[in-house]
């Protein structure tokens, strides 16, 4: 195979993948929209532009005044137009597409990001006052069986579906939501119930002010034997 192969003497300076990564090397023109200009002869090839910006440059170009060369005949403009499946009638039907903004994959996806942070807000606004109201009557979460098929889920769930039976636009999300967005596991309950813990903690600290205030605390034992702590602070409002 000697004979075949003819092997080119490397320099000290180059190297293969040097060699390789400067022909693969694209020169990337910078431009300015205002700048581009209307002519066809003058333009710059689309291919020498940032990939990015190919789409912006060809809407521009499609939104401007056509320019028609003076020089070009006429003649020659049915046989360049051609038939349904030519490349200029092709262009055309491309150039359309790329005009109408609204069908434009980003466009989709941006459409369905929006109307996910809307189901997701409506849920979680469902969750919050489900666990605002448990914690203003001090009622328990959870109950002895949340499963799917239980009879009595606990107050949390029970309540939950209680706002869903009385709200359609909380029912319609929580029936095509997924399951691991459910927001009813018990760790998020617990980080939602600490997150209001320390916004009221916030108002009342802001409301005491420099006042004087008294802290009464009571421990209890439960049938677990774990003591539970109770602290009520007493002070005098502004009010």
């Amino acid at each position: 195979m000697d004979k075949y192969l003819i092997r080119k003497p490397r320099t000290q300076d180059s190297s293969p993948v040097q060699d390789s990564f400067s022909s693969s090397k694209r020169i990337r023109v910078d431009f300015n929209l205002e700048n581009l200009p209307s002519d066809p002869r003058l333009r710059e090839k689309i291919s020498s532009y940032h990939p990015n910006n190919y789409d912006e440059i060809r809407k521009y170009y499609l939104a401007k005044d056509p320019c028609q060369p003076y020089d070009y005949p006429l003649v020659k403009l049915d046989s360049h137009v051609g038939g349904v499946d030519s490349a200029h009638n092709q262009a055309v039907k491309k150039s359309e597409d790329l005009l109408k903004e609204k069908q434009h994959i980003q466009s989709v996806l941006v459409k369905q990001s929006n109307q996910d942070k809307a189901e997701y807000r409506i849920q979680l606004n469902a969750i919050v006052d489900c666990i605002r109201f448990l914690l203003c009557r001090g009622l328990a979460f959870r109950g002895h069986d949340e499963s799917q098929g239980s009879s009595d889920k606990g107050n949390f769930l029970e309540l939950l579906q209680f706002l869903g039976d009385h709200n359609e636009s909380i029912n319609e999300v929580s029936q095509k939501i997924w399951k691991n967005c459910k927001l009813t596991h018990h760790d998020i309950q617990k980080d939602i119930v600490n997150a209001i813990a320390r916004e009221t903690s916030k108002v009342i600290i802001k409301d005491l002010d420099n006042g004087f205030f008294s802290i009464l605390v009571d421990e209890s034992r439960d049938i677990s034997m774990i003591e539970q702590m109770a602290l009520v602070l007493c002070y005098v409002n502004k009010k």
